[in-house]
């Protein structure tokens, strides 16, 4: 059995082990406020462990009942109602009953060799009926609301887990089909145009699209892959815009066992080509730089010209989307700037990786 399991576990074992410990507990508390001036004599003298013992058995039942009553019936009611009246109406009558009890305990068991008169008889049932009792139920009722904030407090961690990452769902639902939509109308017109790349073009797509369908559910990838993705998406706009689009790709580092969240580049990488076919393109060189030097992840996308269109492109959905997931994934860990020149403008993007899964095996994809 772990500690967790221990502490935290509702299996019937483990409850019954907590309960054992903290009756445990509660013996080894009798005996060392039983314990007069120390001396070696005293502590190797059996009767006052004998004593010691006694003593915990006999109000043994009066801690029980006063434990269990306020940690399955006071505590969970007041939660629950937020009953005032109710929380001191119980109260008092737990201490009336553990009062009696003590009372019935000291005087019938715990004096009844001795000749303890009557003050001596309140005084050692209020300290044990009321005293004591107090303190032994404290800390039982802390114990339970200590753990119970506890797991509400990881309920709510895995809750929000959950809501970011429905977040994240959402974000690709509106990046994907925004970025390959392009794609399909370049296919589409290259088809009805009669050209020659279209089956290329296919085959490029086809292995982006089973990235983005299949490799891209998981919430890290080897950061080799989301950069070949980044190549495969570069050589299908390649492809689109013949010998006029020539992008460069400028890699340095060690990738073997970094990891990045899927697709968190492309939407950059998409800004900074354009969106159709334009029969005024000029030659257009985007330079693409990518370096990584331990956890810091560097990625930079820059532009010679001014493509038609890029004013709005650069006010588009995908690039508030993508904003969004940076602060999801990479929330006070990222930084992100776009620089507007007068013959171009540059994405600059950094990333703190450490809190990523760290690959140990050299199996991944070699980077293009």
């Amino acid at each position: 059995m772990t500690t967790y399991q221990f502490v935290i576990s509702n299996r019937l074992a483990s409850r019954i082990s907590r309960h054992l410990a903290f009756w445990l507990f509660y013996y080894i508390y009798t005996i060392l406020i039983s314990l007069p001036a120390i001396n070696s004599k005293i502590l190797t003298d059996p009767e006052l462990y004998r004593s010691a013992s006694l003593e915990a058995l006999y109000y043994l039942p009066v801690y029980v009942f006063s434990v269990y009553y306020s940690l399955y019936f006071i505590y969970p009611k007041f939660l629950g109602s937020k009953n005032f009246l109710f929380l001191a109406a119980s109260l008092l009558l737990l201490l009336l009953i553990t009062y009696y009890g003590s009372n019935y305990i000291t005087r019938h068991y715990f004096v009844a060799d001795s000749n303890a008169d009557n003050q001596d008889i309140l005084t050692i049932t209020i300290i044990k009926g009321i005293g004591e009792q107090i303190m032994i139920t404290g800390t039982a009722i802390s114990i339970k609301a200590l753990k119970d904030y506890y797991l509400r407090d990881e309920e709510y961690k895995k809750l929000m887990v959950q809501r970011i990452y429905h977040q994240l769902d959402i974000m690709k639902m509106k990046m994907e089909p925004a970025i390959l939509l392009g794609v399909l109308k370049n296919i589409h017109s290259d088809i009805q145009s009669g050209g020659q790349y279209a089956p290329r073009m296919i085959l490029k797509l086809s292995d982006l699209l089973s990235y983005i369908l299949y490799e891209s559910d998981a919430r890290h990838v080897p950061l080799k892959k989301e950069i070949n993705m980044l190549h495969d998406y570069s050589g299908l706009k390649e492809l689109i815009f013949g010998n006029r689009l020539e992008p460069t790709f400028q890699i340095s580092g060690d990738f073997d066992h970094q990891t990045i969240t899927p697709l968190v580049l492309l939407p950059f990488l998409e800004l900074s080509f354009p969106k159709e076919s334009e029969d005024n393109l000029e030659y257009f060189c985007p330079e693409i730089n990518i370096q990584i030097h331990e956890s810091e992840f560097q990625f930079r996308v820059h532009t010679n010209m001014n493509f038609p269109g890029v004013k709005e492109q650069l006010d588009s959905p995908i690039l508030e989307n993508a904003r969004q997931n940076l602060l999801i994934n990479y929330p006070d860990r990222h930084t992100m700037k776009i620089e507007e020149t007068e013959i171009g403008f540059s994405i600059y993007l950094k990333l703190n990786l450490n809190n990523h899964p760290v690959l140990h095996n050299h199996n991944n994809h070699q980077v293009l």
